[in-house]
């Protein structure tokens, strides 16, 4: 009887990837408490070692879901952003909008995912993995973070002090500075907070209250 051909060696990204889409089946299934990796690695083909050579143990299996789960989050408030720059129709509207967001961001719910963030980019440090993964999806979304405020300049919206890339990246930086205002758990101070982040805003973007926004050029 002829052999079945053997199956052709997967690399490490796509190893990667083929476990972490079990392991989310498997949490949306029966949660963290009852979460199974030997069910996971039969459902994926993926030996333990291999399993355990990219995310250490089973928690950071786990970790590795739920940063999919955080980097899918991100990325939707990037395009919200892009959509917000790309339909607004003068800077002052535009402006109201994110400080908006800044005030709603500040409550219980709001604190919760920064921690779960916070966390969640803690556990994958302990992956070679995970860390190049979260490595490339910063840089990637920085670049897309700083093309949105590209097109707000082609808009007439804003007119920026420093490079776009530069703000990209500080803008990105302040679910971790106002992680440390939560913990104060100081109603006062997230005001006092919201009211620096949007000077240091109005101070870097140098939005253009007198102009309304055109096309991109």
């Amino acid at each position: 009887m002829n052999q079945q051909p053997r199956p052709k060696r997967i690399d490490g990204l796509e190893t990667i990837e083929i476990l972490v889409a079990a392991a989310e089946e498997e949490l949306a299934a029966v949660g963290s408490v009852r979460f199974n990796l030997a069910r996971v690695l039969k459902k994926s083909g993926i030996s333990k070692s291999s399993a355990y050579h990219h995310f250490g143990d089973r928690d950071g299996i786990i970790a590795a879901v739920e940063l999919r789960h955080l980097l899918g989050d991100i990325r939707a408030a990037n395009l919200y952003i892009r959509n917000l720059i790309e339909s607004a129709a003068d800077a002052q509207s535009a402006m109201s909008v994110v400080a908006g967001l800044i005030v709603y961001s500040g409550g219980a719910e709001g604190m919760r995912s920064r921690v779960r963030r916070a966390s969640t980019i803690v556990s994958a440090q302990s992956s070679p993995a995970m860390s190049n993964v979260l490595r490339d999806s910063q840089r990637d979304m920085a670049v897309f973070l700083a093309e949105t405020f590209q097109i707000a300049i082609d808009r007439g919206l804003i007119s920026p002090r420093v490079p776009v890339d530069g703000v990209a990246h500080w803008f990105m930086s302040l679910v971790f500075g106002r992680l440390l205002v939560d913990i104060t758990f100081d109603d006062d101070a997230q005001a006092s907070w919201t009211m620096a982040v949007m000077d240091s805003l109005n101070s870097l973007l140098r939005p253009q209250f007198g102009a309304s926004g055109g096309p991109a050029t």
